[in-house]
């Protein structure tokens, strides 16, 4: 069992530990309450620079709400003069459609009347066509005919003539031969080309000197020579300077000289085969 003393010392030790529990208490409450008053301080300035604030943000509002109202004001008024000025041309265009809608029929109506009368006029056109085909058919058909006439009678007479002048022809051929026979008899009778042989024959068989030669040579060649130039300086006969001053030569039965076995007069006027060739016409004497 305890004691009173011992029970009195444990007591007084716990009224100490009570002394110092409270005054630790009372420092911590003074603590607390210096803390409450900082907060405090602390909260009144917070409220306070929140009010300063949210009296610049109302006023920044009011006003950026005061410019927004404006402008939309003004936005509002413009719209609603564009809007009168848009109802305006509505009801002009439409007017104007009411317009054009009666223009419309009336063009359509004069187009129908257009193409009715156009149809009656290219009905009569075809017609006057037809007809004016039918009248040129007819035309052309008969010159046609008349010009098949025309030609075949050109034919015959084309063929008359060119009878008459391949008889022509073929009497100037044998007149040209008779004349190419007599020249050439004349030519072998006037030939010095037999005494320049004799003298070159002689030569060759001693008979004759180089020298001899050359002087029997220069007295022919000159002899040739003499009659050359007295041949052509003679006069020559007057030429007409006309083709219609000529005689025509009458037609005389054909030559059957100049033609081919089994060719008739016809075919060798067709193709150009009518004609005496150059050697024919050339005398025997001349040089080749």
């Amino acid at each position: 069992m305890f004691t009173v003393g011992e029970l009195t010392d444990e007591l007084n030790a716990c009224e100490r530990q009570i002394v110092a529990i409270r005054l630790k208490a009372e420092e911590k409450k003074q603590a607390e309450l210096e803390r409450l008053a900082q907060v405090i301080a602390k909260r009144d300035e917070c409220i306070k620079a929140h009010r300063s604030r949210l009296d610049e943000l109302v006023e920044e509002c009011e006003q950026q709400l005061a410019s927004v109202t404006s402008t939309t004001e003004e936005e509002l008024a413009q719209l609603a003069e564009a809007k009168a000025k848009a109802d305006e041309r509505n009801r002009i265009a439409t007017a104007r459609a009411c317009e054009l809608d009666i223009r419309t029929r009336q063009l359509e109506q004069q187009v129908r009347r257009l193409c009715t009368s156009l149809d009656e006029q290219q009905a009569e056109q075809d017609e006057k066509i037809h007809d004016v085909r039918a009248l040129a058919d007819n035309t052309v058909q008969r010159v046609l005919e008349d010009c098949s006439s025309k030609v075949q009678a050109a034919k015959l007479h084309a063929l008359e003539l060119q009878g008459a002048a391949l008889g022509s022809i073929e009497e100037m051929q044998q007149h040209a031969r008779v004349r190419i026979e007599d020249a050439h008899g004349q030519s072998k009778q006037r030939s010095r080309f037999q005494h320049l042989v004799q003298q070159i024959s002689l030569h060759k068989t001693q008979d004759l000197t180089a020298e001899q030669l050359v002087q029997a040579k220069t007295e022919l060649l000159q002899a040739w020579m003499d009659e050359f130039v007295q041949h052509a300086s003679a006069p020559t006969p007057e030429t007409p300077s006309c083709l219609t001053t000529i005689s025509p030569l009458a037609p005389s039965p054909p030559i059957e000289w100049l033609r081919r076995p089994g060719e008739t007069r016809g075919s060798l006027a067709a193709s150009g085969t009518l004609q005496v060739a150059s050697a024919d016409l050339r005398p025997n004497t001349a040089p080749s």
